[in-house]
């Protein structure tokens, strides 16, 4: 495995995970709750 040395990659790698952590947590709910799929409500509606 290579690491990674390019401080302009680093960061946005950063960014990126930061965004995701962030979207998580504003989704938490959904993403914990009892729906087995948290799409269920719209997988359904398309049947």
């Amino acid at each position: 495995m290579s690491q990674v040395s390019d401080p302009r990659i680093i960061e946005e790698v950063m960014m990126l995970i930061g965004e995701f952590l962030g979207r998580v947590e504003r989704h938490r709910d959904v993403l914990l709750s009892d729906s087995s799929e948290p799409f269920d409500n719209a997988i359904n509606s398309l049947n």
